[in-house]
């Protein structure tokens, strides 16, 4: 069996929506031929929003992947907001990326004393791991791949000080892939971007596109029953209210300097639109508005339960908090409605991401409110009988989605009950998707120089 070394910085025990493209990758590889070695984060996640604690994953993990865990070092990461603004006009790596990326390159080098590999995959973000990999590749005299989840410097959600410093990290992100035999996106329209950025650079990238997915065996486990009699509203995962009431309060002044795209609005990928949607379809059919029932799963932060406690339907929000992976997927198919946010983008201009959310939404069998702009992810749901796709901030037709779905709900006279996983939904299963990884990594380590 060959070895992969693999870096991935969220990896059990941390959850989030971050973590699973690794953990499945190094849970799936073994059946391919591939024994991988993870050098991952802290074993003690920090104590923050964006690294929740998920033990329900670790056990997940195969037994014959080996876990290389970092040291934590809380002290020398928790410097001021100030300090980090800093570093980021001057173009300077924050503190997290200069530790991370010293950390793992020597838990890397550890592990390749004493273990040959036969490639090295950096599973990213963070983009620092790119030259993690870069250099343990040097070490083992190995090809290296990037595995990109989001689309590093061309991502609409990046925002930076000045068109200057994209510009700066555009430059960085294509010099790093261009060195590594393979790079893997998840999205058509993010490999395009990249290929045209690299072309209009001189440079070469090789790629490959494997979306992300979901698992089966996380549905094997019976649908939730209820008897509330309550129309079911579910979001998981992340908000981002803060960051779009920051920017957009600031629009004018960022998009004059060029550190946001062009026409991107962050605030819609959060609740604000619907919960403006429901006021609209309460002052119109109150009847069926006071049915409905809003379960917001995952860490909210204060800015996102301001909305809540601000819109007048708290009575009708709900919000669990973070739940393990197995419990936020139960909830998703307990929904009569899943809700799905995305940025607002000018139209026509097409998102380079699909939330890793989308590919549990569709296999759970729900209707699922796409609230998307143009892109892979409009396109996926739009070719699905169960999605109903809309603008980002069209709160009209959030309003008159939402009144089609209650009234189909009440014609049906109990919740519609989730269907299996559709035929054409299987493949974007886990399982697939790695076979396809590792028979790209076979190609590289018979064929490709160093």
């Amino acid at each position: 069996m060959k070895k992969l070394l693999l870096i991935a910085y969220f990896f059990p025990p941390m959850g989030g929506a971050g973590v699973q493209r690794a953990l499945k990758i190094a849970n799936y590889l073994p059946a391919f031929g591939w024994q991988p070695i993870v050098v991952a984060g802290p074993r003690v996640p920090p104590s923050d929003r964006w690294s929740p604690t998920d033990h329900s994953l670790a056990e997940e993990l195969d037994e014959r992947v080996a876990v290389e865990h970092v040291e934590a070092s809380p002290d020398e990461l928790s410097r001021n907001a100030s300090f980090q603004r800093l570093n980021r006009w001057l173009g300077l790596p924050s503190v997290f990326s200069r530790w991370w990326r010293r950390v793992a390159t020597r838990r890397c080098s550890e592990v390749l004393r004493n273990t040959p590999v036969d490639l090295v995959l950096a599973t990213m973000s963070p983009f620092e791991s790119a030259k993690v990999a870069c250099r343990a590749a040097e070490l083992a005299k190995v090809p290296w791949v990037a595995d990109l989840r989001d689309p590093w410097a061309l991502d609409e959600m990046a925002v930076y000080p000045t068109a200057l410093h994209r510009r700066i990290e555009i430059r960085r992100m294509l010099t790093t892939l261009s060195r590594s035999s393979l790079t893997i996106v998840n999205t058509r329209e993010a490999a395009s971007r990249l290929r045209a950025e690299a072309e209009s650079k001189g440079l070469s990238i090789n790629m490959d596109v494997v979306t992300n997915g979901f698992d089966l065996r996380d549905f094997d486990a019976s649908i939730p029953e209820r008897s509330d009699g309550k129309f079911r509203i579910v979001h998981t995962g992340y908000l981002h209210t803060e960051m779009g009431e920051r920017y957009d309060s600031k629009r004018i002044y960022r998009r004059w300097l060029g550190g946001i795209c062009s026409g991107v609005e962050f605030l819609t990928r959060s609740h604000v639109y619907l919960m403006r949607a429901l006021h609209e379809l309460k002052r119109n059919h109150p009847k069926l508005a006071d049915c409905v029932e809003v379960h917001l799963v995952g860490r909210l932060s204060k800015g996102d339960m301001r909305i809540v406690e601000e819109s007048g339907l708290q009575d009708q929000v709900f919000c669990p908090g973070y739940l393990s992976h197995s419990e936020a997927v139960a909830y998703m198919r307990s929904a009569d409605l899943l809700f799905l946010p995305m940025h607002n983008l000018s139209q026509g201009q097409r998102a380079t991401i699909i939330p890793g959310k989308t590919f549990e939404y569709i296999a759970s069998g729900c209707p699922i409110l796409g609230a998307v702009p143009d892109g892979d992810a409009r396109d996926l749901l739009t070719g699905m009988d169960r999605a109903f796709v809309t603008r980002p901030d069209d709160v009209q037709g959030m309003a008159a989605i939402l009144l089609q779905r209650i009234e189909a709900w009440q014609a049906a006279g109990r919740r519609p009950e989730a269907r299996p996983v559709p035929p054409d939904v299987l493949q974007y299963e886990r399982q697939e998707q790695v076979e396809r990884i590792a028979c790209r990594l076979n190609d590289i380590s018979t064929s490709r120089p160093i």
